[in-house]
């Protein structure tokens, strides 16, 4: 139980911390390719998207608790309690998956952006 705990907290901050660190990333993308810099409606885009993901999660899980005989206050049927640990484990994994299928295919390396900021440092000398 420990370990399962301590590789879901692990996953979730690697997962938190990765989306983070890729909004300077594409400021800097809207930036060179736009040649407007637009830090508000991209951070203020992922706040709202981060938001609106983590209340569309929890409508999800209850309607998958209700999907599975959830009754509150109550042991648990053999059916709710797979239904549970389902949605503990194994849903979470399969978008984690897809998460770092989707992340691999990520065009901005450390080339493309230094490329990216040698250019938007010429145009901004000009």
């Amino acid at each position: 139980m420990t370990r399962s705990l301590l590789s879901n907290v692990s996953a979730i901050i690697s997962a938190n911390n990765s989306t983070w660190t890729m909004i300077p990333d594409m400021v800097e993308y809207s930036q060179w390719n736009l040649s407007i810099r637009r830090e508000g409606i991209l951070y203020g885009f992922f706040s709202f998207a981060f938001k609106f993901s983590a209340a569309f999660s929890g409508i999800i899980a209850g309607f998958g608790l209700d999907y599975f005989g959830y009754i509150p206050n109550v042991a648990q049927q053999p059916s709710a309690q797979f239904g549970i640990k389902m949605i503990m484990t194994a849903i979470p994994f399969v978008f984690i998956i897809a998460g770092i299928i989707v992340i691999l295919f990520y065009p901005i390396d450390a080339a493309m952006h230094e490329k990216m900021i040698d250019e938007i440092k010429a145009r901004e000398s000009v």
